[in-house]
């Protein structure tokens, strides 16, 4: 999940950032904000997104980048 934030980041920025800021970053721009909200509250301890809300973002972030 957090992965696929930092390059979902650099394709639309151009910039490499830790994979927590760059969920930050998508948050922080409206992204997809409760399936990324809690995979960084993973990182914490907290409970992780479901696996096919994880999956759905992941494939969704790989066709962006896809074109």
């Amino acid at each position: 999940m957090l992965g696929a934030c930092r390059s979902l980041v650099r394709y639309r920025d151009g910039v490499w950032l830790a994979k927590v800021a760059a969920g930050q970053r998508l948050i922080d721009a409206g992204e997809r904000a409760e399936v990324i909200r809690r995979a960084v509250a993973a990182r914490h301890g907290g409970p992780p997104p479901t696996g096919a809300a994880a999956r759905a973002f992941q494939h969704r972030v790989r066709d962006e980048i896809a074109g």
